[in-house]
């Protein structure tokens, strides 16, 4: 099995992680059955605004603790 790095060049720090959270919503929300083009192109377009959020909840999230790391303690 290939792994990621080996089928992606990674270009940005959260390259791969984005491409594994669109994978991981394109396989959570595609049927078993065949769907029309019009569908799966919804479905793709909705795995990027999905990860592209999620992105942003990182780093939301990451500069909150930047802040609390970097406040001076109260005694």
């Amino acid at each position: 099995m290939e792994t990621l790095s080996e089928t992606m060049p990674i270009t940005e720090p959260t390259a791969a992680l984005e491409m594994v959270l669109i994978r991981e919503y394109v396989s959570e929300h595609t049927p078993r059955y065949p769907l029309p083009s019009r569908e799966v192109e919804h479905i793709w377009k909705d795995a990027l605004l999905f990860a592209a959020l999620r992105l942003e909840e990182i780093a939301a999230r990451a500069h909150m603790l930047d802040g609390l790391r970097d406040r001076p303690k109260c005694m």
